[in-house]
């Protein structure tokens, strides 16, 4: 990136002064050197909405992509989450022209009910998020089996229709569904058909309210979705932020040989190092160094709308190779991690936005690194 005019700096160096606020100064700053958004403000994968678009893989996911069952271990910030996302983006968009149906279990959003119950609800959010994005899916059945469908959802999540249906109809798409699935799934190409969106919204509506058919049974969402979608697999995928116990284990089990009854299904477990599951062998999430640079590049290219993919970009030319000092000071504390690399790329940006000056330089860095494990 080429360096600021003198008339630029003035300006941003006038609108810094007027600023009171340390939020209007970091926007200020991310302006002017050409950032259309925070690069580093998100820290947990679930929560972030631009998490695809950055496209950092890893080989362990691809494997548990390919594989049948897979048990995933890392420490905290190692990026069992993102690796997830990536696997649940992989189902939702039909990777290798697949159709499998992901059902994301994620341990202590509602800890107080069973394994079971979470699972049927995430099959039934993840169901109407499927028909939003591919609304052309439910137009093509039966009567009856819309029928049926609407009542398993219904069933399964009490009160989604109420809650998502009229903001789906207003917006023709699905992403007020994919909001509350997944963030991420923000991220997921447009190709639904606004008319079609809209019309599917309007026979669910009928459907959930239809007196005759609230008083009738149907069967659970888990039994149906595989026929009645035209799936050929199901991909469970449970991200445990603590060690699972094995009674947890045993019920995703459980629930793994029910569906398998009706369709393949493969397992997909992600857990803390040392979690101690007996019987399984665990692939270790570990990162090199480039990988490290890949993941602090891609967010700056995103950031940037391509115009530049590296902090360098933005620093004083006697502190080159940023990223990999950034790598280097969190590796020689035992922090070698997604998480730790962007954490303290997020304090050197915030701080450089305070410093007032126009490009960052090694009394920043340092200051940084203080902060960031002193």
């Amino acid at each position: 990136m080429s360096s600021w005019s003198q008339d630029n700096f003035a300006a941003f160096c006038k609108m810094r002064i007027m600023s009171k606020h340390p939020e209007s100064k970091l926007a200020e700053y991310l302006k002017f050197v050409g950032l259309k958004f925070h690069p580093f403000d998100q820290l947990e994968a679930s929560a972030d909405s631009r998490l695809i678009s950055y496209d950092i893989g890893h080989e362990v996911g691809e494997r548990a992509w390919k594989s049948k069952d897979s048990l995933l271990a890392g420490k905290s910030g190692s990026g069992r989450t993102a690796i997830a996302e990536r696997l649940l983006y992989d189902c939702r968009v039909g990777k290798n022209s697949s159709s499998i149906f992901p059902i994301c279990l994620r341990e202590g959003e509602l800890a107080s009910d069973s394994m079971q119950d979470q699972v049927v609800r995430a099959a039934a959010a993840e169901t109407l998020l499927e028909l939003a994005y591919r609304p052309w899916k439910f137009e093509d059945l039966e009567f009856e089996n819309k029928a049926n469908l609407v009542a398993a959802i219904e069933s399964a999540a009490a009160g989604i229709f109420d809650q998502f249906l009229p903001q789906i109809l207003k917006a023709g798409s699905h992403l007020p569904i994919a909001e509350f699935v997944d963030p991420p799934a923000r991220a997921l190409p447009r190709p639904s058909n606004s008319r079609i969106v809209k019309e599917m919204a309007r026979q669910m509506q009928k459907l959930n309210q239809a007196d005759n058919l609230a008083s009738k049974s149907f069967p659970s969402i888990l039994d149906i979705i595989p026929g009645i979608l035209g799936l050929e697999e199901v991909k469970l995928i449970a991200d445990f932020s603590k060690s699972p116990d094995p009674k947890q284990l045993g019920e995703l089990d459980r629930l793994r040989d029910r569906l398998s009854r009706k369709i393949e299904v493969s397992k997909v477990i992600l857990a803390p190092v040392g979690s101690g599951l007996k019987g399984q062998e665990a692939e270790l999430i570990s990162w090199y160094p480039d990988q490290l640079i890949d993941v602090l590049r891609s967010r700056m290219r995103v950031a940037s709308g391509g115009e530049f993919d590296s902090f360098n970009a933005i620093c004083d030319p006697g502190i080159s190779e940023i990223e990999d000092k950034i790598i280097d000071e969190t590796a020689s504390r035992g922090h070698h991690t997604p998480r730790a690399v962007v954490s303290l790329a997020k304090t050197l940006l915030e701080l450089q936005a305070q410093s007032g000056d126009q490009l960052v330089s090694r009394e920043t860095f340092a200051r940084a690194v203080k902060r960031e494990f002193d």
